[in-house]
């Protein structure tokens, strides 16, 4: 009777297991965003500005498009470093992570952009900088390490449909 019992219960073990496995390898996929009051340094208006990162499956890489909002209204835009070319930024798994990396010995640049990912959090790391500094678009009031961006429910095309056709251009 017990014997019954352990092998009626190892398919739902295996079930579980595989569901597991099969939600975290699709849990990258979404949207996130950050909404914070953005103010100009000179004037001293501020409003509402949403920060946001969509993350897309290709074969063999995520595909990775942004917004980052910073103080005076700069801006920080994540996509591919190839100058002229209006594509996604590509990034690589690395466990747990996504991981962009832009060596350049010629001009000291030495970018890692790491993605994680905890609970429905986003969390960007750029430890020294080089990323925002010398590889992105970035403000100079706009840092990308240690910022946290939640997963949304909708998607960033239904969320940014405008801003995101602009970056496909």
């Amino acid at each position: 009777m017990l014997s019954e019992q352990v092998f009626s219960r190892a398919p739902i073990k295996c079930f579980w297991l595989l569901s597991l496995f099969s939600s975290t390898a699709l849990a990258f996929e979404t949207c996130y965003t950050s909404t914070e009051q953005i103010a100009s340094l000179s004037s001293g208006q501020s409003e509402l500005k949403t920060s946001y990162i969509e993350i897309s499956k290709l074969d063999n890489a995520y595909a990775i498009q942004g917004l980052l909002w910073g103080g005076n209204f700069h801006i920080c835009s994540i996509q591919s470093p190839v100058e002229g070319q209006q594509a996604p930024l590509l990034m690589q798994t690395h466990g747990k992570q996504l991981v962009f990396e832009l060596k350049q010995a010629d001009y000291d640049i030495d970018c890692r952009l790491e993605f994680s990912f905890d609970n429905d959090a986003l969390l960007i790391k750029d430890t020294n900088s080089h990323c925002s500094q010398y590889v992105f678009s970035c403000g100079a009031h706009v840092s990308l390490h240690q910022t946290r961006l939640v997963k949304t429910a909708e998607s960033c095309t239904q969320l940014f449909p405008h801003r995101l056709n602009m970056e496909q251009q």
